[in-house]
C-alpha cells in the first residue's frame, strides 16, 4: 500500500508490480478470521478506555449485531480500536484496504457504513442520564440561597428585631455589616474559582472549523446585553422605596445587600464583556486563539458574574415580598425562589458535562490538555500560546 501511494513511471509495472497470488480459500468464516489473526500479528492491542467510552462501544457493537455484522468483523474492529461510529466515517480507502487484509469481507463495508451512519445518530441523540449527584447539588444550592431570605422574614415576623425595633450601631456592625462582607467574599470567591469553567468547555466541545473567536464574541455579546437587562431592573430597586418604611430595620438592611451584591457582579459582567469584546474585534482566528488562552478565565467570568447576580436578585425579591405582603406570601416566594434557583445549578451541572460527539477521542484528549495548560497558566500569571489547529 506505501509504495501505491508513490508516484510510478509506468501504470502497468506498477500493476505488475503488486500483482499478489489470491489468498486461500476458507471453509468457514471463523478459519478465515483465524488465519488472519495469525498472519497479521502485528495488529493494535486494546486500548484500555474509561466508562463512558466503554458503554458506547458496547452501544455500537449492538447496533452492528442488529445490522447482521459477524462477530468476527466486530472483533477485527474491535482490536484496530474502531468501534466509534465517528473514526469507521472518518476512514480512508488505504484504512478499508488494511480492514480487507484482517479479514474484514468486501461486501461488508456497506454494511459496516451504514451501521456506523446509524450508530452516529443514536450517540447524537442519546439522552443524558439522570444524575443523583447533581439533584442532591442543586436542591441544596436552592435551599441555602433560600435560607437567609426566610429566617430574616421569620425575625422580622416573630424575632426580637422585627420591623418595630432600629437595628444600634452595635447591632448593625455584628448583624449586618460583618455578614454582608462575608457573604461578599464568598460570592467573590466563588467566581474566582468558578470561572473558567464556562471557557473551558467552549474550547473543549467546540466543533471542528468552528470559528473559537466568533464563539465567544457572541457568547460576550449576549451575557453583556442580559447583564445589562437585569442590571436596570436592580438599580431600579435600589433607588426606589424599601419593603418597610424605616430603613434601619434588619429586613431592610438585608434586602438592601442582596441588591447590592446583585449589582455589582452584574455591573462585572457588562464591563468585562464590553473590554473583553474590544480586543478581540480586531484580532484574526490565530490572534483570538491566542488572546482567549492568555486570558481563560476572563472570557469565563461574565457568564458565572451574571449567575451570582441573579442569585441574589431572587433572595431581594422574596424579601421585599415578606417586608410588604408578611408571612404568607414570603413563605411561598422563599419556596418558589429556592425553586428556580435549583433549577439554574441543575441546568448548569447537566450542560457542563455534555460531550460533543462529532469529535474524536485524540482530539478531546489534546485539546483537555491544552485546557489544563491554560488554567494553570491563568493561576499562576503565565503564558502559554495555544497553537491554532484550524479548529481541531
Amino acid at each position: 500500500l506505501e509504495t501505491l501511494k508513490a508516484p510510478c513511471s509506468s501504470g502497468s509495472a506498477a500493476i505488475q508490480h503488486h500483482r499478489q497470488p489470491l489468498p486461500p480459500t476458507f471453509s468457514s468464516t471463523d478459519s478465515m478470521f483465524a488465519a488472519a489473526a495469525n498472519t497479521h500479528e502485528t495488529s493494535q492491542p486494546t486500548v484500555p478506555v474509561d466508562e463512558k467510552t466503554r458503554r458506547e462501544m458496547e452501544s455500537f457493537t449492538a447496533v452492528m449485531r442488529e445490522s447482521g455484522i459477524r462477530e468476527g468483523v466486530i472483533q477485527v474492529l474491535s482490536e484496530q480500536v474502531l468501534l466509534d461510529p465517528n473514526e469507521l466515517l472518518n476512514i480512508t480507502d488505504s484504512d478499508w484496504q488494511r480492514l480487507y487484509s484482517l479479514g474484514v469481507p468486501v461486501g461488508q463495508r456497506s454494511v459496516i457504513s451504514a451501521s456506523a451512519v446509524k450508530g452516529r445518530a443514536d450517540k447524537m441523540l442519546s439522552v443524558q442520564p439522570a444524575s443523583a449527584k447533581f439533584n442532591i447539588i442543586a436542591y441544596t444550592s436552592g435551599l441555602l440561597f433560600a435560607l437567609p431570605p426566610l429566617i430574616i422574614g421569620l425575625v422580622n415576623e416573630y424575632g426580637p428585631y422585627d420591623r418595630e425595633r432600629a437595628l444600634s450601631d452595635v447591632e448593625g456592625a455584628l448583624l449586618v455589616i460583618l455578614p454582608g462582607i462575608l457573604w461578599n467574599l464568598v460570592l467573590l470567591a466563588t467566581v474566582e474559582g468558578g470561572r473558567t469553567s464556562f471557557s473551558v468547555d467552549i474550547m473543549e466541545q467546540r466543533s471542528d472549523g468552528t470559528s473559537l473567536r466568533e464563539a465567544n464574541r457572541t457568547n460576550l455579546t449576549n451575557v453583556g446585553v442580559v447583564g445589562a437587562l437585569l442590571l436596570t431592573v436592580v438599580v431600579a430597586m435600589v433607588q426606589v422605596d424599601t419593603p418597610l418604611d424605616e430603613t434601619d430595620r434588619l429586613l431592610a438592611q438585608w434586602y438592601m445587600i442582596f441588591l447590592v451584591s446583585s449589582m455589582v457582579p452584574l455591573f462585572a459582567s457588562v464591563i468585562m464583556s464590553s473590554m473583553l469584546l474590544l480586543y478581540v474585534e480586531p484580532l484574526d482566528e490565530d490572534a483570538a486563539l491566542s488572546y482567549i488562552g492568555a486570558f481563560l478565565d476572563y472570557f469565563g467570568e461574565p457568564t458565572l458574574a451574571t449567575i451570582v447576580g441573579i442569585f441574589n436578585f431572587v433572595p431581594a425579591l422574596a424579601l421585599w415580598i415578606w417586608g410588604v405582603y408578611g408571612l404568607p406570601a414570603g413563605v411561598v416566594m422563599t419556596f418558589c425562589s429556592s425553586l428556580l434557583l435549583r433549577k439554574v445549578v441543575l441546568t448548569q451541572a447537566y450542560l457542563s458535562t455534555w460531550e460533543n460527539p462529532n469529535i474524536d477521542e485524540a482530539t478531546k484528549q489534546k485539546r483537555k490538555r491544552e485546557t489544563r495548560l491554560l488554567v494553570a497558566d491563568a493561576l499562576t500569571g503565565c503564558c502559554t500560546k495555544p497553537q491554532a489547529d484550524g479548529g481541531k
